[in-house]
């Protein structure tokens, strides 16, 4: 599933799709990588919306432009 939007939630992110579908995602740094650039998830589960309430919103899909 294609997420478009990410909220941070203290050690998790929150996912949330077009259809309004939402997941908590737990990740941890990859340390058997020597650059710490990879995650590893840990435990993802479904949320709802009651979830995003205060959140920071990290990053959001660009809309396609219009031509």
């Amino acid at each position: 599933m294609n997420y478009d939007e990410i909220y941070e939630n203290g050690i998790g992110l929150l996912l949330r799709n077009s259809n309004n579908a939402t997941a908590y995602i737990c990740i941890e740094p990859n340390l058997e990588n020597s650059e710490n650039d990879f995650y590893d998830i840990k435990t993802i589960t479904p949320s709802n919306d009651r979830y995003f309430k205060n959140k920071k919103r990290l990053w959001k899909r660009p809309q396609p432009s219009k031509q």
